[in-house]
């Protein structure tokens, strides 16, 4: 978390993400520059579609790259779904926050069949890659997504979160949609 200056007369809050030199260097000789490059492309792309996070600025200093973006202060889905359910059963759990739950899951999904009709897979679908800021929903973490009209990256990048990783990305397939529904 950072101070974005770039409007002195209104500091702004902004995420940065920061790649050490020659981090996650993969057997195509790409590394964290390339991953955070695509992430930068994708946010680009995607800003005026759907809900992500805008992009400030991306820049390389020492061998490190930096991607910075508008922070989302909000709370995650999961922490909103751990907040609500209370260690509960669903049944248990009084019907407003049950309503509550339900709308942001169809609002999250609608996020991702946005993303897939622009040709995109997430490939990183979890509670945690989603943010709540002021009822509505970001996506965020991007870096692991695929374009399949591009196909790019080539091959995908690898890795993504264990659980929600279906068996054709761990075995390194090219990416499908399926991969999201899998994580949802």
């Amino acid at each position: 978390k950072g101070v974005n200056l770039s409007r002195p007369w209104r500091p702004d809050w902004c995420l940065v993400k920061e790649g050490k030199a020659n981090m996650c260097f993969d057997e195509h000789g790409r590394d964290i520059y390339d991953r955070l490059t695509w992430q930068l492309d994708l946010q680009l792309a995607l800003a005026k579609k759907m809900n992500v996070p805008k992009i400030a600025d991306f820049f390389k200093k020492n061998g490190n790259a930096f991607l910075v973006m508008e922070f989302i202060d909000g709370i995650s889905f999961r922490h909103l779904i751990v907040d609500s359910l209370e260690c509960k059963a669903w049944f248990t759990v009084e019907k407003h926050k049950q309503d509550l739950l339900l709308d942001h899951c169809i609002r999250i999904l609608q996020q991702i069949q946005i993303l897939h009709e622009e040709g995109y897979v997430h490939r990183d679908i979890t509670p945690n890659n989603f943010v709540i800021r002021k009822g509505k929903e970001y996506l965020i973490d991007l870096e692991m997504a695929y374009s399949i009209t591009m196909n790019r990256p080539h091959p995908a990048f690898r890795l993504g979160t264990f659980g929600f990783m279906s068996p054709e990305q761990l075995e390194t397939r090219t990416p499908t949609v399926k991969e999201d529904i899998y994580g949802i």
